[in-house]
């Protein structure tokens, strides 16, 4: 039997990044970042699900305190999807907290709360909650695929561990 295929962290790290996040730039966008990504400004995405015509949009506003908040409304195939979401990340870039609310593409309520300070992690969505202690940086991925903020943070905090960790 041959030996089950093992994908390092590092290539998954890139791979992501390459697909969800190639428009963006460095964490601390600044002075020489492209005007669009400098933190106090917003940056638009338009999502395409079949055909040209963009089916929404995303957009992702950096407050320039470590708040990002992501607005998306994306409307295919009869369905329509809202999310609103708030991200806070700490001088490293990881997630102390996270909230999203919306209506889900079949119209369940979008409901989800993630929250970690001094060790304590602790998440609510409408199906389930927990929580728990760590002293290991560590990060929650939400259930909305369109919450990109999340991925992104995800991804410029890995791509700046790229030892495989």
């Amino acid at each position: 039997m041959p030996a089950p295929i093992r994908y390092p962290f590092r290539d998954v790290v890139l791979i992501l990044a390459a697909l969800v996040l190639g428009a963006c730039t460095d964490r601390d966008a600044g002075e020489g970042a492209p005007e669009a990504t400098r933190t106090g400004t917003s940056v638009e995405f338009d999502w395409y699900m079949e055909g040209t015509t963009p089916a929404g949009t995303t957009t992702l506003t950096r407050s320039g305190d470590g708040r990002v908040s992501n607005e998306s409304f994306v409307h295919w195939n009869n369905r329509e999807y809202t999310l609103d979401s708030e991200l806070r990340l700490d001088g490293k870039g990881f997630v102390t907290y996270h909230r999203l609310e919306g209506i889900s593409a079949f119209g369940a309520t979008i409901d989800e709360t993630f929250r970690y300070a001094d060790g304590h992690a602790e998440w609510r969505t409408p199906g389930e909650g927990g929580s728990v202690e760590t002293a290991e940086a560590a990060f929650y991925v939400p259930n909305e695929g369109f919450e990109i903020a999340s991925l992104e943070a995800l991804v410029r905090v890995a791509a700046g561990a790229l030892d495989g960790e």
